[in-house]
């Protein structure tokens, strides 16, 4: 399968010529997760703008690509994703990272929201993905189609240890604490059940969440280096905490989080040699 068989030559031809740059960087900012907005020469172009595009429609994605320098790289940085929960089929949900290929993006950095299931993890804190387990449903045409594109490439370490490395190291210089750790990314759109969480602490799952894994399956398809990160929102270790869970809650976790999240990425891209 080819890129134009995702994206409209309207999408790409608009975005390019709004943009004129070629960025190495690419960030899906999670739920409420915010970060680099200080970039300089920043251009903001709204998902509402674009032909052809998916439109997001959960709380704390804005919806907008910017795109703008961090010292001396260009950074794309997309705030809002899209879910297969809301209604999009596995097309809508990978069409920002065709785009972000198409654009010349290397290096994509995904962010998410996501329950604690590792008991010591404490809301606010950041985890940084190691390796995922996919419940997400894929149909036979996506299959199909990602069968197209891997062709003998059958390889699991989605997540570039590379990468993983230079964040390690990245925490260390900032001063940020970061976990390191399995993500589990299921359907939604309900929290997971208590008999859910129970199974996946026997499955030694460190953090759930409703995405990132098809964005991480197919971005590596596309040959692009993968790091995964999720910020810790709820707490699924005592009942009342489990029980009071709410996407109001995972937003504003995540915005008093995100400034550790702006701190380690800006290491991180200072890091890269690019």
């Amino acid at each position: 399968m080819r890129l134009t068989e995702l994206l409209s030559k309207e999408t790409t031809e608009y975005v390019n010529n709004f943009f004129q740059v070629k960025p190495k960087v690419a960030i899906v900012l999670g739920s409420g997760v915010k970060a680099l907005e200080d970039l300089e020469d920043e251009k903001k172009l709204s998902y509402n703008d674009i032909p052809n595009f998916p439109q997001s429609t959960v709380q704390g994605h804005a919806g907008v690509i910017s795109i703008g320098k961090y010292k001396q790289t260009d950074v794309a940085v997309l705030r809002g994703r899209f879910h297969k929960y809301e209604g999009h089929n596995w097309k809508n949900v990978i069409t920002p990272i065709a785009l972000m290929k198409e654009m010349g993006v290397e290096v994509l950095i995904l962010t998410n929201a996501a329950g604690g299931i590792n008991r010591i993890y404490v809301p606010g804190e950041i985890m940084l993905i190691e390796d995922h387990i996919n419940f997400q449903a894929v149909d036979k045409e996506e299959r199909a189609a990602l069968s197209k594109v891997i062709k003998n490439k059958r390889s699991t370490d989605f997540y570039d240890k590379g990468l993983i490395q230079i964040a390690r190291e990245a925490a260390r210089t900032s001063q940020v604490r970061l976990h390191e750790g399995i993500y589990l990314s299921l359907p939604g759109p309900s929290y997971e059940t208590r008999a859910e969480i129970l199974m996946m602490r026997n499955m030694d799952v460190d953090a759930v969440g409703m995405s990132t894994v098809p964005e991480a399956i197919w971005a590596h398809s596309m040959d692009m280096k993968v790091m995964g990160i999720s910020c810790i929102t709820n707490s699924t270790y005592y009942e009342k905490a489990m029980s009071e869970t709410s996407h109001q809650e995972v937003v504003d976790v995540a915005k008093m989080a995100s400034q550790n999240i702006d701190t380690l990425l800006k290491t991180f891209i200072n890091s890269l040699n690019l």
